[in-house]
Formats: C-alpha cells, sequence, structure tokens
C-alpha cells in the first residue's frame, strides 16, 4: 500500500466495468472502484484511492458487481420476449398447396398456402424461406427447430411466406388455449363442489330471458392490445375503438378476430358532430363497412340513428355504452328495445345496481380508465401545436395535475379531432369476478385505453401492475 496506489493480486477472473471493494477484517467497506480492463487470475494489478482512505496490507477485495453476469441476465432474462417454442416442418411440392406445421409440446397446427407453380425468374432458396419464416419478431412463438422440404425451381414470395407463418402461429395459439379451456371444463366436473364453492354459476334465466352465466368483453385501442385479448379464452366479444385504427389496422384487426374464434364489435366514435359522421361514413363505405360485423358498440344517439339508416339491411348486435344512461327502469325500457345490450353508467354504485331488475342483463365496465372529459379544445394543440399533419403525434398521451394533486391524462385522438380526458388511476372491479353470485351482472368489460400490450396481459391475469380503485361502485357521487 502505498501514499495514493495500492497493489492486489486477483484471485479469480475479474472482467471490465466490475466494481471490486476494499473491506478490513470485520468486512467493513473501506473503498470501491470500477475496473477500465478486464483481469486474469493471478495477475497483480495497480489501482489509485482516494486520499482520507486507509488501507493496509492483508485488506481482502470483494467483487460486488460483475458486469458481464448482468448484461447476460438482463438479455436473458429481463430483455427475453415472452415467446413460445415451436418446431416447424415447411413442405413445398410442384402443383400442391404449400403447408407448415406448427408444433408445441402436444399441441400442433397445421395450415396450407397457394398451389405452388415454377418460378417466373428466380427461384427461392432453403435459405431465403428459412430466413423468413424464422424472423418472428413481436410473434408470440418462435422456431426452436425448422425443417424445410423443397422441390427445386419454385417461388415464394416474403409476404405470402409471412402470412403463411402468421396463421400457423394462430391456429396453434388457438389450439393450445382451446385444450387448455376444455381441461378446466374436465377438471370441474371432476370435482364439482370445489368448482362451485370457487364462485361459479350454472347457467340460468335472467331479466328478459338473459342467460345469467357471465360473459367477458375488451375494448382496444391499438393492436398491441388486441393481440393480448385474442389469447385470453374466456373473452367473447372483441369492441375495435376506430380512435386510432386506420382502415387498413381494421380489417387487419377484424380478421385476427374472426380467426381467434372471437367476435368482432366496431365501435363508433365518441362524440359524433357533422365533420365526424362524414368521415366516418367515407371510412365505412370504402370497405370497413361491408365486412360481416357482429355488431357495434355506440356511444350518443346520433350514432344509433346512423346505424339504423346506414345498417338497415343487417342484422347487427347493438350493444350501447355507458354514456347512454339507464339510471332507471324507464330508461332501461326505453333503450332495450332499440339495442341487443346495455351497458351500466359508471356513476352507479352497487346498492344502486342490485336495486334494479335489469342489472343481471347488462354489461359492466369492470377494469378502465374512466373518460371524465371528450373535448374539442386540444391540449396538443394548446400547449405545443396542432399535430393534425403528423400522425406519429396521434393519440399523444399528456399527463397534469390538478389543484388537489390528482394525476389525469389527455389523449389527443386527431383522427376525429377530439381529446379525451381520463383518470390516471383505472378502475379494477376484481370482487366481481370473485364473487359471482352477489355480483350477477351479465358481462365484465375490459375497456383497454392507453396500456401497452404487457400492460393488458397483466391485468388479464389479475395482476395490474400499477394502483387501481373501485370508482363509485361503493361510493356515490359527492
Amino acid at each position: 500500500v502505498g501514499r495514493s496506489e495500492v497493489v492486489y493480486e486477483a484471485l479469480s477472473d475479474i472482467g471490465a466495468q466490475d466494481v471490486v471493494e476494499f473491506r478490513d477484517e470485520k468486512l467493513q467497506a473501506l473503498y470501491e472502484y470500477t475496473l477500465g480492463a478486464a483481469v486474469k487470475k493471478g495477475e497483480r494489478v495497480t489501482a489509485r484511492y482516494k486520499k482520507g482512505v486507509k488501507l493496509s496490507v492483508g485488506n481482502l477485495l470483494y467483487r460486488t458487481r460483475n458486469q458481464a453476469l448482468l448484461l447476460e441476465t438482463e438479455e436473458r432474462y429481463v430483455e427475453k420476449k415472452d415467446q413460445l417454442p415451436v418446431s416447424g416442418i415447411f413442405r413445398a411440392q410442384k402443383w400442391k398447396r404449400v403447408s407448415l406445421v406448427v408444433k408445441c409440446r402436444e399441441y400442433q397446427a397445421e395450415v396450407s398456402g397457394d398451389v405452388c407453380e415454377s418460378a417466373k425468374n428466380q427461384p427461392s432458396s432453403e435459405e431465403m424461406i428459412r430466413r423468413t419464416l424464422t424472423k418472428t419478431g413481436e410473434s408470440t412463438c418462435f422456431f426452436e427447430s425448422l425443417d424445410i422440404f423443397l422441390e427445386n425451381g419454385l417461388f415464394f414470395s416474403v409476404g405470402k411466406l409471412k402470412e403463411l407463418r402468421r396463421k400457423a402461429f394462430q391456429r396453434l395459439e388457438r389450439r393450445i388455449l382451446e385444450e387448455t379451456e376444455r381441461e378446466k371444463i374436465r377438471e370441474n366436473l371432476r370435482n364439482p363442489i370445489a368448482f362451485l364453492q370457487a364462485g361459479a354459476r350454472k347457467p340460468g334465466k335472467g331479466t328478459d330471458g338473459e342467460n345469467t352465466e357471465l360473459a367477458f368483453s375488451a375494448s382496444v385501442m391499438d393492436l398491441a392490445q388486441l393481440k393480448e385479448v385474442l389469447l385470453r379464452g374466456g373473452i367473447d366479444r372483441v369492441y375495435l375503438q376506430t380512435e386510432k385504427l386506420e382502415n387498413s389496422m381494421l380489417k387487419e384487426a377484424f380478421f385476427r378476430i374472426k380467426e381467434a374464434g372471437k367476435r368482432p364489435f366496431l365501435a363508433f366514435p365518441m362524440i359524433f358532430r357533422n365533420g365526424v359522421e362524414k368521415l366516418f361514413r367515407r371510412d365505412l363505405e370504402k370497405e370497413i363497412g361491408s365486412l360481416p360485423w357482429e355488431g357495434v358498440l355506440l356511444k350518443n344517439l346520433e350514432s344509433l340513428l346512423f346505424t339504423k339508416d346506414f345498417f338497415k339491411q343487417r342484422d347487427l348486435e347493438i350493444v350501447l355504452d355507458a354514456g347512454l344512461y339507464i339510471m332507471n327502469e324507464r330508461a332501461y325500457r326505453f333503450y332495450k328495445e332499440r339495442a341487443s345490450l346495455l351497458t351500466l353508467p359508471y356513476e352507479l354504485t352497487w346498492e344502486e345496481m342490485k336495486g334494479a331488475s335489469f342489472v343481471s342483463a347488462c354489461e359492466l365496465i369492470g377494469y378502465g380508465r374512466v373518460p371524465l372529459m371528450v373535448s374539442a379544445q386540444c391540449v396538443q394543440a394548446n400547449t405545443e401545436y396542432c399535430a393534425f399533419t403528423e400522425k406519429g403525434k396521434w393519440g399523444r398521451r399528456i399527463s397534469f395535475l390538478d389543484e388537489r394533486n390528482r394525476k389525469f391524462s389527455s389523449v389527443n385522438f386527431c383522427k376525429y379531432c377530439y381529446n379525451v380526458i381520463y383518470q390516471e388511476t383505472p378502475v379494477f372491479l376484481r370482487e366481481v369476478l370473485e364473487d359471482r353470485r352477489r355480483y350477477p351482472v351479465r358481462s365484465f368489460r375490459y375497456a383497454f385505453t392507453t396500456e401497452s400490450g404487457k400492460e393488458v396481459r397483466e391485468v388479464l391475469e389479475g395482476h395490474p401492475p400499477f394502483r387501481t380503485q373501485a370508482g363509485h361502485f361503493y361510493k356515490g357521487i359527492e
């Protein structure tokens, strides 16, 4: 030990950016520093130390950070995508349909594509096919192994190969989910007492002859949210919000919902002014309106009148949202003549709900950020500039506090030129899921707005990664 330098011997390999710490005989920390370069076991190292630090011959050094191990852990466990490992078999023969078989454990799915034809110019190579199929990106699966049986002289476009892989993965996911649900049912049948004690109800008839078994639905704003929703076997209806989804995305989302065996519903805008109505009608007339939607989610009376006129030849299910208030029996009877399903208002407490005869025939928004205000006064435009011409800023979330330090989020939906201000802390009525006898609503809706795909998954698993509240479910409006 010198006045400003110390020499020590490495008893094991130490890597660059590792942190080593000098300690005394009582293992009290004396000094630590970060290595600039790696050191091999047995090497002697000269290091400078700060003035005032008291080091002695015989002090031991401990590595308190192993940088290589941290990086490996982050890469392996933290940043690693949550994907299922699958094996695959790709087959292509002239004049036969191209096929892809994918398998994960005991689950298997097979899809076929177009009939294989000879290449007009450059035929596809095995390397090109393997590279395209194994580049799974954000898919829920990845190829652990892939066997390719390819007849020479055939051509496949990259787009067709990606579509084949997407369909195969979706079919496999659906097969796994279906088998999982069947196994749950079989388990329930093996142990019916435990099943009933868990709070399940036998299907029965409620108000207006409705089935009283709890159903599930979800509304989504983007494709990342949709991806997670489609992996949940219990969700039946999926409402597609149109504020952020363009026509091509809506079309893609529609077919993904159908392929997942669920029911696609088109959600109308929150405000249906003349300009919005013209834009919405134009989008419907292009191609979106001709899709075989199962139904629509409407949020105002203008949308109800528009739907009756535009879809007059179609037998659509009409779901009315929470903003079309059914605060009493008379309102319920009025709207029930015009719609298939009604949504309970956010403002109703459970005490008020259970006193009404129509609750078991309605949908409850059991999770979601409550929309407090819809405004044409754009927060984005007033604080910075109008972002209508910059699609990258559409759907931007701006947070702010009120005088009581409560947090809110304003989202600018530039497609329809309005803002929605949400309460930052979402409502999550977990008790409705856990005690279905006490809360006999017909359907439980997950209303997703600003959540990421990962947050959607955690909410659907019953473990939101943020604080939640019960809203007015127990406490009335003050």
